[in-house]
């Protein structure tokens, strides 16, 4: 209940009763507000404006799901993108037919901690966004969700596996029977590039001269019911020429397309079937798995590429350049996660000693 001054001798009289919203504007002397105030309630809860009041909330209820499809389709967001929107959605069922105004910050955070599978970072940042929606179009006047999100997983570091892990990791991709594997794998590590820009080389990008490779595109969702195909990088940053170690060229070479320099080189020239991200991951967790060693996704062979430039003493700008960060400062914040975890790991001696 509340009672609400408007300016003058104009007062806003609301009361939410058996889960319906009720409101009236009142003018008069303000000794005579309280008394109209609870007048007004003893009528509401009489149920002398149910029919009305519920009537309106039919017509006036702009529930979660319906913003969410709005806040989609007011966007030019990639295809891609809007498939995720719509992927995360699936997340939030149990919401989407509420009253976008009845959202709660103490309700949203506690549906976010005590709710196992809404624990994604991602997710939440999508919510997130819908609800300022929401706030543009004035249904809301504050964002529930607007604490600080985080993923309750614990934080690996695969990247840190030790020089022994990385050699065996290597050679195991080496000695992995699949050319086109072994060639995806080997450029991830070695260059830093995403798995959509691995799978995405064609060889007219290839610079056998002078050991490099032109990146300009990758793999990804360019249409809506979920079709892969060649398309923008990430990013502008992402446009970036790479330099190809020898341990990689050794690999990439010999698939190189001289005929048809369109051709990507991730597709088996004899079968005609591309590789696909999903089956290099799936390799990938089987040869960590094979040789003793934690598994890791294709894309921690990024920060494991980070990892190994930072131990050969690459200088910054060269690793964010490679990696096709945005700034120096994104680069320097993994480089920071590095060193703090060697500082802790280094620090166990201590407790060891105790």
């Amino acid at each position: 209940m509340s009672i609400e001054h408007r300016g003058g001798n104009t007062y806003r009289f609301r009361i939410q009763h058996k889960k319906i919203k009720y409101s009236t504007t009142w003018e008069g002397d303000k000794s005579q507000v309280k008394a109209m105030h609870d007048l007004f309630v003893a009528e509401v809860r009489a149920g002398k404006y149910q029919a009305e009041a519920e009537e309106a909330q039919a017509k006036n209820t702009e529930t979660l799901g319906h913003i969410w499809d709005l806040y989609i389709k007011s966007k030019d967001l990639e295809a891609g993108t809007i498939l995720n929107h719509a992927a995360a959605r699936k997340h939030f069922e149990d919401l989407l037919a509420r009253d976008i105004a009845s959202f709660t910050k103490a309700e949203m955070l506690a549906h976010y901690t005590a709710n196992r599978k809404t624990k994604v970072d991602y997710e939440y940042r999508k919510l997130q966004a819908v609800f300022n929606f929401a706030m543009d179009l004035d249904l809301i006047d504050k964002n529930p969700i607007n604490f600080k999100m985080r993923t309750f997983e614990k934080e690996s570091f695969p990247e840190l596996l030790e020089e022994e892990e990385i050699r065996r990791l290597i050679q195991a991709i080496i000695d992995y029977d699949d050319p086109y594997i072994r060639c995806v794998l080997l450029l991830q590590i070695t260059t830093g590039m995403r798995i959509g820009e691995a799978l995405g080389i064609t060889s007219e990008v290839v610079d056998t001269e002078n050991h490099a490779i032109f990146i300009d595109k990758q793999i990804k969702v360019i249409g809506m019911h979920g079709k892969k195909g060649l398309g923008k990088p990430k990013t502008k940053s992402s446009i970036r020429t790479v330099f190809v170690p020898k341990i990689a060229r050794e690999q990439l070479y010999p698939l190189l397309d001289t005929e048809n320099p369109t051709a990507r080189i991730s597709i088996n020239k004899a079968t005609k079937k591309g590789l696909t991200s999903a089956k290099a991951r799936y390799v990938l967790k089987k040869i960590c798995a094979d040789i003793g060693i934690k598994k890791i996704s294709t894309h921690k062979l990024r920060n494991l590429y980070t990892t190994i430039s930072h131990y050969s003493e690459m200088n910054t700008l060269t690793i964010s350049k490679n990696l096709g960060h945005a700034s120096v400062k994104m680069t320097e914040s993994y480089l920071t996660k590095i060193a703090s975890k060697e500082k802790a790991e280094s620090e166990k001696i201590d407790r060891y000693f105790g």
